[in-house]
């Protein structure tokens, strides 16, 4: 099949200017922060509501059916991209860590266009045209502008389009699986410690410094070979809907030991940093190479002393209420804010009964169980959905292939769909 291939920046209006907005001050309007698009559904799913004087000045503008695709790493690595919908007026503000792209509607479809970005290759290729200072690197304008993409007839383009939507309601199920393992953690955490927020002036409300170690000394490792391997855990290897390490990378000790940060098997990695913080990326380090980890200057570590445990620290870490008043302490200049140390040490908690950490634990372990057997049925979703995304964008989803094969692919992913869905 022949189509053309013009550049992005001849099909795409890409950060258009904000027209002039006849709206008053202290209306309402849409807000998106980094934070509320999901890196596993491909959508927006908190989208807040400020006052127009609030945000009319040093954020992104954006219409609706505007595709938001974030530029900084590592949220652009992990696939934060959107295509807003439902905007309140027609339009919003969001982060200025995104980028917007205005199909021309003559030209091209807004979700054609949302289906192409969200590619792996795409984002591989976007990664290694990153430019900026170490963390804060983005996505240059230029590079996006440039690059082809394969355009076939606008008719075409809704087929396209129609079958990805099939394949991409099916994947989405991970999310609500995800979401669903969060609400009986949050609701078990609830039952048997109570809520952290409230009042205890008993003798066991304790500072959470006095409970847990926070970033532990690399000296205790002193006597590693520097030829010794380990693992390393970068910022996108955590996934902040499932709370775990989902990849690691090996690496001998000499090219980790400066400029990272160490962690040990059993210690509980919670990312400080906005937007990481408030998406909940957490884990627990298990099955590390040597028992030993290092990983982004992001996270502080956690490690449990003898009266709790990770699964107690994980539980806390990722309650909303514990992200919401992590936030409330940042510091730091905006787009850098961290939680800092002192917020954590200084946290006041309950010290868990013996009893109820046991109780949680196998709670948490059961969850675990569960969500491991969806991720390898989210796994086979997401490569399935990958394949067709490769066809569709190569001119392979033909008429002649669709008919051979999109039924058989289709029932794949339903039954991995039923298996997510638990």
């Amino acid at each position: 099949m022949k189509w053309v291939k013009p550049i992005i920046g001849k099909v795409v209006h890409l950060n258009p200017r904000r027209p002039s907005l006849q709206i008053q001050a202290d209306s309402s309007v849409s807000f998106v922060p980094m934070a509320a698009v999901s890196e596993t559904s491909a959508t927006i799913e908190d989208a807040q509501e400020r006052q127009f004087k609030e945000v009319s000045r040093g954020f992104t503008y954006f219409e609706e059916n505007d595709v938001l695709f974030a530029k900084i790493t590592p949220c652009m690595e992990n696939g934060k991209i959107a295509l807003a919908h439902g905007l309140l007026h027609g339009f919003g503000f969001g982060s200025t860590e995104f980028h917007v792209l205005r199909a021309r509607e003559e030209m091209l479809e807004a979700q054609y266009l949302f289906y192409f970005l969200r590619q792996k290759n795409f984002r591989c290729q976007a990664s290694q045209a990153m430019t900026g200072a170490v963390g804060q690197q983005r996505v240059p304008k230029d590079f996006i502008e440039q690059f082809q993409i394969p355009l076939p007839p606008p008719s075409e383009q809704r087929k396209i389009v129609e079958i990805l939507d099939q394949a991409d309601r099916l994947r989405k199920l991970r999310a609500e699986a995800d979401k669903k393992a969060e609400r009986i953690l949050i609701a078990g955490f609830y039952k048997n410690f109570g809520n952290p927020a409230a009042i205890d002036t008993s003798a066991n409300n304790l500072p959470l410094g006095k409970l847990i170690e926070i970033n532990p000394k690399k000296s205790e490792i002193e006597n590693l070979m520097k030829s010794d391997e380990i693992s390393f855990v970068p910022m996108s290897a955590v996934d902040e809907k499932a709370g775990r390490i989902v990849d690691f990378m090996k690496r001998p000790y000499s090219e980790v030991k400066t400029g990272f940060t160490y962690f040990y098997e059993g210690d509980v990695l919670f990312a400080k940093i906005t937007p990481c913080m408030e998406n909940g990326k957490a884990a627990i380090a298990r099955d590390l190479i040597n028992h030993i980890g290092f990983g982004s200057t992001e996270f502080h570590v956690l490690r449990p002393k003898k009266d709790v445990n990770a699964e107690w620290i994980f539980g806390l870490i990722r309650l909303p209420i514990f992200r919401k008043f992590a936030q409330q302490r940042f510091a730091g200049a905006v787009g850098q804010q961290r939680v800092p140390e002192d917020f954590i040490k200084s946290f006041r908690v309950i010290k868990p009964e013996k009893d109820s950490l046991k109780a949680f634990t196998l709670l948490f372990n059961e969850i675990m169980v569960y969500t491991n057997k969806g991720r390898e049925a989210a796994n086979i979703i997401e490569v399935l959905f990958s394949t067709l995304l490769h066809r569709a964008f190569t001119g392979d989803l033909t008429a002649s292939w669709r008919q051979a094969h999109m039924k058989e692919l289709l029932k794949e992913m339903e039954i991995q769909a039923r298996i997510l869905a638990g």
